[in-house]
């Protein structure tokens, strides 16, 4: 009997050790991959894709349109509840419905054909997305347009909900415009500074800016504040 209560409390303690290792191991890879995109960078700007040429600059006493759209990483599908907030799921439900919700946010973008589109949570490399490269299937869907993508989101990997880790994330905001954009800067904003801080979003804006024919230029701010705050920053 006693021999029996020995062996189970030495597998027991290895299984405890285990898991103390694995965690140590978890927080050092925490702290080595920890890293913020830094403030005042200067973003890419890329010229449409189909060599459509808009005009050079934008006119005055004129009106132009702009489309705001959360495309949400691809996984809103309508039975889709994200566990950050009180869902069940921390993943899209597949590649192909990833593939297929995207292809349609920007066949949709095209069909409103809006001189600007805002656009927020485009993954570029995301676990929850499976890997897949958002950006570049809205620029080959709506190719009409200058582009502009600003990274908020570049997450060490998250073991939670154990059932489906979240894992890495890469995401960001991506402007599209009709109009040639001569500048674009990424700003930070304050961040957590607890633990939270290691797969908090890399919270940004972006300010594009567009010239017009008066000398002057349209300033475009590009923002996702939803679940944002600086109580601990």
């Amino acid at each position: 009997m006693k021999k029996n209560i020995k062996k189970i409390l030495k597998v027991l303690g290895i299984f405890l050790l285990i898991i103390l290792v694995a965690l140590i191991a978890y927080l050092i890879y925490l702290f080595a991959s920890y890293h913020r995109i830094p403030d005042n960078q200067a973003l890419k700007i890329e010229k449409t894709s189909d060599g459509t040429v808009a005009a050079d600059t934008l006119t005055t006493e004129k009106e132009y349109s702009a489309l705001t759209y959360n495309v949400g990483f691809g996984a809103y599908t309508p039975d889709f509840s994200f566990f950050m907030d009180g869902g069940k799921s921390s993943w899209a439900k597949s590649k192909e419905s990833v593939e297929s919700d995207i292809q349609g946010a920007g066949e949709l973008v095209a069909s409103k054909d809006p001189d600007f589109a805002l656009i927020q949570e485009v993954d570029l490399n995301s676990t929850r997305s499976y890997h897949v490269d958002e950006y570049s299937i809205l620029k080959d869907t709506i190719p009409s347009y200058n582009t502009v993508f600003a990274q908020n989101y570049d997450s060490a990997f998250l073991f939670y909900p154990f059932t489906q880790p979240h894992g890495r994330s890469r995401s960001g905001l991506a402007l599209f415009s009709k109009y040639p954009v001569t500048d674009s800067l990424r700003r930070s904003f304050p961040i957590s500074t607890s633990f939270s801080k290691f797969f908090d979003l890399d919270r940004c804006y972006s300010i594009s800016r567009v010239p017009v024919d008066n000398g002057k230029e349209l300033a475009i701010f590009l923002l996702h504040m939803s679940a944002y705050g600086n109580s601990d920053a």
